[in-house]
């Protein structure tokens, strides 16, 4: 039996919140499993637009990946214009987006077994 073989599709939401200084380009997402571009893993795609000032902007998605595999998800980001005094203390420092949340869903409905995984910060 080779690797992976036998093994489900792993279902996974994917969370990803984003101060409203930083705007997605959902026309830009890519999907790729070890580098060759996919169509097939979106299963279900939320976005909450940022409002300028006060709310985070939101990005849910549930995907549906093969085992065994390196998966990247891509998107497109523009920044706001910000004011001089909208500016962080340090601006040669720059701004430091938070993770994003991946939760390895259960494989049947009602089932309570969920495992959360976390990513590092972005520079």
């Amino acid at each position: 039996m080779s690797q992976g073989e036998g093994i489900e599709k792993v279902r996974v939401a994917y969370l990803e919140m984003l101060p409203w200084i930083v705007h997605l380009y959902l026309h830009t997402l890519q999907l790729s499993v070890d580098g060759v571009p996919r169509t097939d893993l979106l299963r279900d795609l939320s976005y909450t637009a940022p409002i300028p000032h006060g709310r985070a902007a939101a990005l849910e998605a549930v995907l549906e990946l093969p085992p065994n595999s390196t998966v990247s998800l891509r998107l497109g980001v523009g920044r706001a214009f910000l004011q001089y005094g909208e500016h962080p203390p340090d601006a040669q420092r720059g701004w430091e987006l938070p993770a994003a949340v991946v939760v390895v869903l259960p494989e049947h409905p009602g089932s309570d077994s969920q495992r959360r995984v976390y990513t590092s910060a972005l520079p």
